[in-house]
């Protein structure tokens, strides 16, 4: 989508600036949403529809970015186009006095753009003249402060090479011509490329840069997808907000996305199809491509985009991807658990009256409906203690206030577990020889809920399977963008990562090939980690990832189980009676050595009492209240089996014995009254 008013000239255009329209107000300051919304309202937008449908919904934004005026090659405004008449135009006073009377800031995008030689070389010579760089300054700022807007947006894309430097001046130029109580952000594309964003950021700089979070896909894309990708094998939106908030902070990133989709023509009705030349490619706006949608929806979960496919005239099939609600939540989900400054919208007008995409902007950034992301941290496919330690992670834009567990025994079904807690953490106390899963749910300090997700109950059987995991067995495996050695590589992972295979197996080069989300840390995930790309499983002869059991899910094989005590209280005062406290247990396996770890409740550790090497089979031992022959105090303890065989420890009940539900369980008095 380019501005036509490049091409077009504008007939009764301004020619100076005319203080009769401009409106002698100060800035807008920002109210309203939590994260800043900055949505680009281009000139041929500047419509009674178009303002219609914002004004009763400018409490869902904060910036309101007027699209825009060019700058010529000497520094000067361009005053010949339709931007500049818009500018000035009383839809834009009225614009720039709602705006302002309900706290949202209305700032002026200057357009540099150099996508052709003549573009480029006309942007050089502003950049690369100290005089033309000062005289746009001075120009914009004066444009801005007649029209009692509140900042400033610099569009300039690319950067000619070698005039970084020189852009990084003008920014500051600007700054300093606009004084303090002014927004300044300048455009950036999804590639870094040489924006200076650093320097042109650093203080006397700009406040933040807008990423321009589109057009990863083209008219001239051999294949259809997504042209603002969240997540996939290829270069994406994920991958832009990693590689920007590398260098600066995130508070200083506002995401754009795309108010609009993109048509390919195409031979086939499958995902991702080959593009045909039949009727080339178009930019379809959001209000038009919702018409398509409606009739078939269906959805990319990897790239996160809705798509359709029809029949026109044309030889074959058009399909269709754009940005629906869905796909525009989960952008803003990572927006919001990323801390960035906020979002930016290309562009107000694309949705026309509908109301759904400003009702996303109000849920998820002028008050909290979004519920917190959580995920059980993966569990070893076997548990060598029946006290299993669990651990879970939650993210969310506000407050985790609680969580709640659920456990499933065997396959079977959920019941609960623990029910708003907020600790990360605990101790189930488990059997030997029998499986369990875990699944975790989180409530927010705005009472939203997450649902329960359905995770495995049981291992699948078999090999590596579509909906089941796998683990890395060598030092180093290849991420690739698709099913080849010569793909591109996007990262590696290492010998005990985990990988949760979303599809496959393809042979191809010697190899099999899965499709994988990777690595993954917990289930659901909750750690960002590369979505859809591929990794070669092995050869007819090596394997490089052998299947595991589900990261929520372990299977308890104890090495000392049955641990229990045969009273929760004795009196070892010489008397006679219950003098000493039995311990029984058995030992699964031959122990180099064996000890009884006495524990105050805190989980401090009084003392230890060996009982040298032991046997596999069943135990059992007298504790007289004494550590190193000298009598404990009278009070509670927390008593431990610790054994050892050939390097490997195993504890009973668990590892961690300050869990509540383990100190209740193990906990024996000592009281030497008569």
């Amino acid at each position: 989508i380019v501005d036509p008013s490049v091409v077009v000239p504008a007939e009764g255009a301004v020619a100076q600036l005319d203080p009769s329209l401009a409106a002698d107000t100060s800035p807008a300051a920002t109210t309203g949403p939590r994260r800043e919304v900055f949505g680009f309202l281009p000139y041929w937008e500047l419509t009674s529809t178009t303002t219609g449908a914002l004004y009763p919904r400018l409490s869902t934004i904060s910036t309101i970015a007027y699209f825009g005026i060019g700058a010529k090659s000497d520094g000067t405004l361009d005053t010949s186009t339709t931007g500049w008449s818009g500018w000035w135009s009383s839809t834009m006073t009225d614009v720039i006095n709602k705006a302002n009377a309900s706290g949202t800031r209305v700032v002026l995008t200057i357009q540099s753009f150099a996508w052709t030689t003549a573009q480029a070389n006309a942007q050089a010579t502003l950049l690369g003249n100290s005089t033309y760089r000062a005289r746009l300054a001075a120009q914009v700022a004066a444009a801005v402060k007649q029209r009692g807007a509140g900042g400033v947006n610099l569009d300039f894309e690319p950067i000619v090479s070698g005039y970084a430097n020189a852009f990084t001046d003008l920014v500051k130029r600007v700054r300093a011509a606009l004084g303090s109580g002014y927004e300044l952000t300048f455009d950036t594309t999804g590639w870094i490329g040489n924006y200076p964003i650093e320097a042109a950021t650093a203080p006397g700089a700009a406040d933040a840069i807008f990423i321009m979070g589109y057009d990863y896909r083209s008219g001239s894309s051999s294949t259809t997808g997504s042209i603002a990708p969240l997540a996939g094998p290829t270069y994406d939106i994920t991958d832009t907000v990693d590689a920007y908030a590398a260098r600066v902070p995130a508070s200083k990133l506002i995401l754009g996305v795309p108010y609009y989709g993109r048509a390919w023509s195409t031979s086939s009705t499958t995902l991702h199809a080959a593009v045909t030349g039949a009727c080339g490619s178009v930019a379809v706006y959001y209000a038009d491509a919702m018409s398509y949608i409606a009739k078939r929806r269906l959805y990319d979960p990897i790239e996160q985009v809705a798509w359709t496919w029809y029949q026109n005239g044309c030889t074959g099939y058009r399909q269709l991807y754009v940005d629906d609600v869905q796909a525009l939540d989960a952008k803003y989900d990572l927006i919001n658990r990323r801390g960035l400054r906020g979002v930016g919208i290309w562009a107000l007008g694309f949705d026309g009256s509908r109301p759904e995409l400003y009702q996303a902007l109000a849920d998820k950034f002028v008050s909290d409906t979004t519920p917190p992301l959580v995920g059980i941290d993966a569990l070893p496919a076997t548990s060598r203690d029946e006290g299993i330690t669990v651990s879970w992670t939650g993210e969310d834009d506000s407050t985790i206030v609680g969580y709640d567990l659920q456990v499933a025994v065997d396959g079977g079904a959920w019941t609960t577990w623990r029910t708003g807690t907020t600790a990360t953490s605990g101790v189930y106390l488990g059997t030997d020889g029998h499986t369990y899963a875990f699944r975790v749910r989180a409530t927010d300090s705005h009472g939203n809920v997450s649902a329960w997700a359905a995770v495995p109950t049981t291992v699948p059987t078999g090999g590596l399977v579509v909906g089941g995991f796998g683990q890395v067995t060598v030092s180093s495996l290849t991420l690739r963008s698709s099913s080849s050695t010569s793909a591109a590589a996007l990262g590696t992972l290492s010998s005990g990562d985990a990988v949760a295979i979303i599809g496959g197996p393809v042979s191809s080069g010697g190899y099999t090939w899965y499709q994988v989300i990777a690595p993954v840390t917990e289930w659901q995930p909750v750690a960002e980690a590369q979505v859809g790309v591929w990794v070669a499983a092995g050869t007819s002869s090596s394997s490089y990832i052998a299947p595991r059991s589900p990261l929520n899910l372990t299977r308890v094989q104890a090495g000392i189980r049955g641990l229990s005590f045969g009273s929760s209280s004795f009196s070892p005062n010489g008397d006679g009676i219950d003098d000493t406290l039995r311990l029984s247990w058995t030992d699964a396996v031959a122990l180099d050595s064996l000890f009884v770890v006495v524990r105050r409740t805190d989980g401090s550790t009084v003392g230890t009492v060996s009982l040298g090497a032991a046997p596999a089979g069943a135990r059992s031992w007298s504790w007289n209240g004494t550590v190193g022959g000298s009598p404990v105090p009278d009070g509670r303890y927390v008593l431990q089996l610790v054994g050892s065989a050939g390097g490997v420890s195993y504890e009973a009940p668990a590892a961690t014995m300050t869990d509540p539900s383990v100190v209740a369980a193990y906990q024996v008095t000592v009281d030497r009254l008569p």
